[in-house]
Parts: C-alpha cells; sequence; structure tokens
C-alpha cells in the first residue's frame, strides 16, 4: 500500500505548489465576469452565467460566495480546490482501469501538467469543477463489475491492485456523472454516452437501475431551478434550441472561417499538450497505449468510445478558437493512453515510471511559465484597463465596449451603463459635453490612447482564444464621432491597433451639428483584398464631392469641406465583394464589401475644395 500512496503522494504535492503558486490575480477571459454577474443574478437568459446555464456551479458558487470576499475569490477557490481533488480521483480512476497504481499516477500528472490544463485549471470558470466530478465518476465506475466484452474487466488476472468493491458504487457512478452535466452542460457530449454505456455493460439489474434512478433525479434537482430561472419547461425548451441554433450557426459555421480540417484537428488534439516535441510523442504514447491496454484487456470500453464520440463532434462542431479548453474530456482519454504507453515503455526499458511525465511536466511549465507568471504577478490587461478608465473618467462618462469585453464592461463598468458602439454614437452624437471612451480588445494607433498588455508567446496564442493579451482604453473625442446610419458594419481591430469598419457598396455616416469645417476621411483597402482598386464616389448632403481612388494595400486620406449642421457623408463603391464567394478563401464572411473605414476626424475651417479622382 505504501508503494501506491507515495508516488500519489509527491505527485499531488507537486501539483498543489504549482496549483497554488500560479493562481490568476485578477479575471481574464471572457466567461469569468458572466459567472461573476451569475453569483448576483441568477438569469441565464441573460447570460447571467452564459448559456446553457451551469446551475450546479453557480449554485455551490453562492455557498462559497457567502464567506468569501469578492466573487472572483470564490469562483477562484472552486476551480483550485476541485483541480486538487480531480488529480487524486483521476489517479485512482486511471489506476482501477489499468490495474496499475503507476500508470494512474502517471496518467494525473500528464493530464493535469498539460499546457491547457495549467493555463485553465485555477481560472474562476466551470471546467475545473465539471473535470474533477467528471473524475468522480470515473472512479466509481472503475469500480463497478463490468461485462467483459474484451475490453474491460475489474477482475482481470492482469490487475495488480487490490480495490474492493461496494454495494453503493453504481448510484455514485450516476450522482457523479448527474453533477458533471449540472456543472458544465457542455460535458453533456461525453458524459451521457459514458454513463449509458456502462449501465448497458453493468453485470446486475439491480445497478442498472440504481444508476437509471440516481442519474434521473440527480438531473432533475438541477433542472427544475434552471427551468424556473428561465421561466418555465417550455422557455427552457426554447432557450436551449436557441443555443442549439447559435451552435450551428456560429461554432460549427461562422467560426470555422480562415481554418483548414487540419488546422481544427491540431487545434483540438494537438495544441492541449504543447509544442510538437511535445505533442507528438505524448500522442505516440497514446497510440502504443490503446494497443498495450487493448491486448491486456485492460481498455474500458464506455471511457473510450465517449472520449470518440466526444472529439468526433468537437471537430465537426465546436469552435476551433476555444479548441484546448473544448478538447478537454478528450484530453482525459488521451492522458488514460499516453500513461499506459509510457509505463509500458519504461518497464521494457527499466526506466522508473515516474521520469518520462516529469520530463512533460517540466516541459509544460516551461512553455506556459510566461504566461502563468504574467497573471500570477500582475492583473489582466482588461482589468488594469478598466482601472484606468474608473480613475481618470468621472461619472457620466459614455463607455463603450468591444464585443469580446462586453462581458467585463457589464460588469466593472455599470455605473457608466456601457453601450455598444452605434448606440453610444447615435445616443452621444451631439453631446460634446459628454466624454467618451472605448475599452477595446488590442492596441490602439489613436493619440492619447492608454494601452495595457502582457508579453506574447507561443503558449498564449495556441492554449487560449488568443483575445484580452492586450486591452486599451481609448477616447472618443467630438471632432471623431458620427452615426452609422445604413451599410456600415462592426467594428474591428487588430491586436496591433489597426481598428476599421468595412463599408457596404453604399454606406451612409452622420456627423454630430456643427458650423462650417473639413473633414478628414480614411479609407483602406487591405493587401488581401481581391480588389487591386475601387473608386469611392462620395456625396455630402446630396452634394457630389468627388470620386476617389483607394488603391489595394494603402490608405487614402481625403480632405473634404462640410457645410453647417448634421451632415449626411454616403459613400458609393464602383466595386465589392463577398469574402466567402471568393475563389481559394478559407472565408465564411457572407457580408458585402467594398473599402475599410478607418474613421474620420474633423477641425474648424472652410478648407479645400473637393478634387474628384483625389
Amino acid at each position: 500500500m505504501r508503494d501506491e500512496v507515495r508516488p500519489l503522494g509527491l505527485a499531488f504535492a507537486v501539483w498543489a505548489a504549482v496549483l497554488l503558486f500560479s493562481m490568476p490575480a485578477s479575471p481574464w477571459e471572457f466567461d469569468e465576469p458572466l459567472f461573476f454577474q451569475g453569483l448576483q443574478r441568477y438569469d441565464p437568459v441573460a447570460h447571467h452565467p452564459p448559456p446553457p446555464g451551469y446551475p450546479v456551479f453557480m449554485g455551490v458558487g453562492n455557498v462559497v460566495r457567502a464567506v468569501a470576499p469578492t466573487d472572483f475569490a470564490a469562483l477562484r477557490a472552486i476551480s483550485v480546490a476541485a483541480s486538487l481533488l480531480g488529480f487524486i480521483l483521476l489517479a485512482l480512476a486511471i489506476r482501477n482501469f489499468s490495474g496499475d497504481a503507476a500508470t494512474g499516477v502517471a496518467g494525473a500528472a500528464i493530464f493535469y501538467f498539460s499546457p491547457g490544463m495549467l493555463v485553465h485549471a485555477a481560472l474562476p470558470i466551470s471546467d475545473p469543477g465539471a473535470v474533477a466530478l467528471l473524475a468522480a465518476a470515473l472512479y466509481f465506475g472503475s469500480r463497478l463489475s463490468i461485462l467483459d466484452f474484451g475490453f474491460w474487466i475489474l477482475d482481470s488476472p492482469q490487475s495488480k491492485i487490490q480495490n474492493p468493491k461496494s454495494k453503493m458504487d453504481s448510484a455514485w457512478f450516476a450522482l457523479f456523472a448527474a453533477l458533471a452535466v449540472g456543472w458544465r452542460i457542455q460535458f453533456t457530449i461525453f458524459v451521457v454516452p459514458l454513463f449509458l454505456i456502462s449501465v448497458v455493460l453493468m453485470k446486475r439489474w439491480r445497478d442498472r437501475g440504481v444508476a437509471l434512478a440516481v442519474f434521473t433525479v440527480t438531473c432533475l434537482v438541477w433542472l427544475i431551478p434552471l427551468a424556473a430561472a428561465v421561466g418555465g419547461l417550455e422557455e427552457l425548451v426554447k432557450f436551449e434550441t436557441g443555443q442549439g441554433r447559435y451552435l450551428a450557426a456560429h461554432d460549427a459555421d461562422q467560426s470555422r472561417g480562415g481554418w483548414t480540417p487540419s488546422m481544427i484537428a491540431l487545434r483540438f488534439i494537438a495544441h492541449p499538450w504543447g509544442v510538437k516535441l511535445a505533442s507528438l510523442p505524448l500522442l505516440a504514447f497514446a497510440a502504443a497505449g490503446f494497443v498495450a491496454a487493448a491486448k491486456r484487456r485492460r481498455l474500458p470500453i464506455a471511457f473510450a468510445l465517449a472520449g470518440a464520440g466526444y472529439i468526433t463532434f468537437a471537430l465537426l462542431v465546436m469552435d476551433p478558437a476555444d479548441g484546448v479548453r473544448y478538447a478537454i474530456p478528450f484530453s482525459l482519454v488521451t492522458a488514460f493512453l499516453a500513461a499506459t504507453g509510457v509505463v509500458a515503455l519504461s518497464r521494457r526499458f527499466a526506466v522508473p515510471a515516474w521520469v518520462l511525465p516529469a520530463l512533460f511536466a517540466a516541459g509544460s511549465l516551461t512553455y506556459v511559465s510566461s504566461i502563468l507568471y504574467q497573471r500570477t504577478t500582475t492583473p489582466s490587461p482588461p482589468v488594469r484597463a478598466i482601472e484606468f478608465a474608473l480613475k481618470n473618467y468621472p461619472k457620466g462618462t459614455a463607455a463603450v465596449y468591444e464585443l469580446p469585453l462586453w462581458p467585463h464592461a457589464m460588469y466593472y463598468l455599470r455605473d457608466f451603463a456601457p453601450r455598444r458602439l452605434d448606440d453610444a454614437m447615435t445616443r452621444f452624437n451631439d453631446r460634446s459635453d459628454v466624454p467618451m471612451f472605448i475599452l477595446a480588445d488590442g492596441a490602439s494607433l489613436q493619440p492619447g490612447s492608454a494601452i495595457f498588455s502582457w508579453e506574447p508567446s507561443d503558449a498564449y496564442s495556441k492554449l487560449t482564444r488568443n483575445h484580452y493579451r492586450i486591452a486599451s482604453i481609448i477616447p472618443v473625442p467630438p471632432e471623431r464621432r458620427f452615426r452609422a446610419v445604413r451599410g456600415v458594419y462592426g467594428a474591428e481591430r487588430e491586436v496591433t491597433g489597426l481598428a476599421w469598419r468595412w463599408l457596404a457598396p453604399l454606406a451612409e455616416v452622420q456627423l454630430p451639428r456643427g458650423g462650417k469645417r473639413v473633414v478628414t476621411l480614411e479609407l483602406m483597402l487591405p493587401v488581401e483584398s481581391p480588389i487591386e482598386r475601387n473608386e469611392i464616389a462620395i456625396v455630402i448632403d446630396g452634394r457630389d464631392a468627388g470620386t476617389h481612388h483607394v488603391a489595394r494595400g494603402s490608405t487614402a486620406r481625403i480632405e473634404l469641406p462640410l457645410p453647417a449642421g448634421s451632415p449626411v457623408i454616403a459613400f458609393r463603391a464602383a466595386r465589392s465583394f463577398v469574402p466567402a464567394e471568393v475563389p481559394e478563401s478559407l472565408s465564411r464572411d457572407a457580408r458585402r464589401l467594398s473599402v475599410k473605414f478607418l474613421g474620420l476626424s474633423t477641425r474648424a475651417g472652410a478648407g479645400p475644395a473637393a478634387q474628384p479622382g483625389a
């Protein structure tokens, strides 16, 4: 027994130290403020928390929040505790599956020291707790008496461990499986097949009945408050159906623009394990482990089939930008198989079983060290930007958020009543007395902007959605304001600071009320545009202001005189294109575009006469 406990204890101690010294100093990612708002008022329809609701997570969060100083501290504490417990439970589950204690420790270490988990294990989000509950379900499931289909049987003569079974194992298995789904409903795709296949493979009808009853009752316990929160059972069906339609339209379609099938596969299967130097050998060990486990009849069929179904669904449907985090359930299966292959190889060459997992853990820590160090020692760039705004702008300021920072703005800047850009421009277009700023996801090229950043790294780009490494507070003075009338698409930004709004072939903007002045317009065609040159006819309040040429890869600065009042500037493009229809394009953008509108500014004066063709 001591030979089993000692390596698990040592591995757990190292994991605990890493986890406790890598906790984030502040909120960071998109979902975090939405979960905080869910603690304050549970309203899934308003995305508090984000869909599809997370009823168990929010319930536990409210209990912990009663003693925690902040929403952030409460949910971070839950994730840390869950990741500590999950390590032990996963090690025990893999030990039972494999029949070998060393494989259990190696599997837990490989999973939790993977780059993907090192980044996400301490975040105040739903994944760490859901993984811990899933690990608990796997542990009790691994203790069940299962029919032998040549894949796995607990009483196999190859087993080197003693693991007494209990009449309650099927109940505990079902309970934790149902709680895992209620904690993070997206885990349904993995947990339900795991549960149902396990039920079919149980030897005794009593175990089947108990498991089905406990799973059903537990799901009802968290489904009822979720249904009540969205307005009843009928509304719950509409709510979840709507989320399914969004998944089909966005994650399975729009979000995949620019991604090839091979890129998506790498995102979900290889990126969670870091650089190719680490991920490719580990996946090779997993393949070898599959063969070894099947030969020894220690391959848990329900676990393996659930993983295969999950990764198939992920590759076909889920958003690749979140691929590393979405791949976490499948990574559990990969870790089990990799540990089986690593331990088998170690014993074949008389190498201690801990050597390869330790090398992998050290490599993973090195790879993600930049992320962990920065987020532990400094607040995230969005939080620093928000702190700057709170300090430097008075109440009553018009606060504008870019969509990736919508949750942060609504949580931290609620006293400013933050708005989307077009809403704010419409409301405050003529209010030169009201200051305005944009909370931007990325840098800014505009003078006077305050920019906050973390250092870039390969790990950041591969393991996260690649947002929030840079955030800015951008002032919007009256001379840069305009109201989008029609044909002006939403604001977009590169992380380096270039910002624009695409124009449709016919677009109009209206300027604030004022006297005669001069406007400078900036139009651009990017180098990747299929249009080599475009001609833009500009009309101001119905009067021709000339035709202006914009060449691919260049920016046109156009100065024009404006009449007094609130002039409307119309842009009529000679050419346009649909990115999704461009040959060999990976884009799924179905908008019809002409040129990028980088913005405008006005100054007092009559200005030069408009020059057609300028």
